[in-house]
């Protein structure tokens, strides 16, 4: 869905326009053609004339018409809106950080997300009449270090970015408590600390486990950027990466961690993976027991028209079809479809965010926050009271196993 902008944001695109045109020719004497101005932006030639004709009375262009009746306008920013520029570029880098994420906030709000919500630092800046590029940036700078956005990918040595799900909610508090508006300066990025949470990038108590199902080797990539955006958000992934391929009963190990898991993310790519003895996908029979678990179900198909190797595709005719039907199934839950990696991650964030705040599960939660939580054990008291739950409900795996699964846990984090 492309959301329809403003027209306060129209016009800052067009007063943008004018003033980096004019810096590109030299600021010629004549001005900006009319015609410069709407190949630029994109818009219909009369959209654009009524635009600048109601901004001229206004007060926020000057024009200087050759021919009325032709399209020979040439435009010129202002008094009053290069007093305006300036003022914005005077701002500290702080309350530009605040301008940015409210602008992304309220996209948010009349659209949701989808592709419009991707920003760059050229856009961003535009919708809110703000002309320096290297202030953006270092605003987003600000805003990346507090949490508060995300970036997607660089393309052309632009930064391709969207607002967070803590950006998010940074906004929904302050939505929901306008009182506090007194103070809405970003702060700079706090370093974390698990005795001091304070601060605008406090992060959620409750720490979600997320399953992460897929073939393995077609999906490589996309299972690592899965995993990265998982950790980005501060939740838990949990995967085949976790699991010791020697384990006798391995499905015994996948089911009880998919049932403690509070949600369950699928990857269907174009391989239809190994199969278990009764010639069903182990990929298929995670998802299978998944839902009938209730476990809350996201699903991310690839688009069988994007690009892909040899070596990503089936080809087992068999498994062609049992790959065909398992997708159908899968379109009957919720799923969205992705073409590449980038693509992946952004819905996957949006698809989290959203059932973060609509679909709200147990989750997990330090032992110490409080005395509800752990029923007045010691944290050391709760470490070892999980442990031993751990070894009575996992019987098959031995404590080394426990111990190598956790030690290689601890270190994908660390490294990722």
């Amino acid at each position: 869905m492309e959301i329809e902008l403003t027209d306060e944001e129209i016009k800052n695109l067009i007063i943008v326009e004018v003033c980096n045109i004019q810096q590109e020719m030299n600021y010629p004497e004549n001005g900006v053609e009319l015609k410069q101005i709407a190949t630029k932006l994109k818009m219909d030639i009369d959209m654009t004339k009524n635009y600048i004709q109601k901004m001229g009375k206004e007060n926020s262009l000057n024009i200087r018409y050759e021919d009325r009746k032709s399209d020979k306008w040439f435009i010129f920013p202002s008094e009053k809106t290069i007093e305006n520029i300036e003022k914005l570029d005077a701002l500290p880098i702080r309350e530009t950080a605040r301008l940015l994420l409210e602008k992304m906030y309220d996209f948010y709000k009349r659209g949701g997300y989808d592709s419009s919500m991707q920003f760059n630092t050229e856009n961003i800046g535009s919708y809110i009449g703000l002309i320096n590029t290297d202030k953006v940036n270092s605003a987003v700078e600000l805003l990346h270090g507090n949490g508060l956005v995300r970036d997607l990918c660089v393309m052309m040595g632009n930064t391709i970015f969207f607002i967070s799900a803590l950006g998010i909610n940074k906004m929904e508090e302050e939505d929901d408590d306008e009182e506090n508006d007194d103070d809405k300066e970003i702060r700079q990025a706090p370093i974390y600390n698990k005795n001091n949470r304070e601060g605008d990038c406090k992060m959620s108590e409750i720490k979600y486990q997320i399953f992460i199902s897929s073939t393995y080797e077609d999906l490589k990539e996309e299972r690592e950027a899965v995993i990265k955006t998982i950790l980005s958000l501060y939740h838990i992934p949990i995967g085949m990466e976790m699991f010791n391929a020697g384990d006798n009963d391995q499905w015994t190990v996948i089911s009880k961690t998919i049932e403690t898991s509070d949600y369950y993310v699928v990857i269907i790519g174009e391989r239809y993976g190994s199969t278990t003895d009764t010639g069903v996908s182990y990929t298929e029979k995670e998802y299978d027991y998944a839902v009938s678990k209730g476990i809350p179900v996201y699903t991310f198909l690839k688009d069988e028209n994007s690009p892909s190797t040899p070596e990503q595709k089936e080809k087992d005719t068999a498994n062609q079809q049992k790959l065909s039907a398992f997708r159908e199934k899968a379109k009957k839950k919720m799923a969205d479809f992705w073409k590449t990696k980038d693509e992946l991650t952004t819905k996957l964030s949006i698809s989290l965010h959203k059932a973060f705040t609509e679909q709200p599960r147990t989750g997990w939660v330090r032992a110490t926050q409080n005395d509800t939580h752990n029923n007045g054990f010691s944290e050391e008291e709760s470490i070892e009271l999980t442990k031993k739950t751990i070894h009575e409900e996992i019987k098959p795996i031995s404590k080394t196993e426990i111990d190598g699964i956790m030690n290689k846990v601890l270190n994908d984090i660390r490294y990722l």
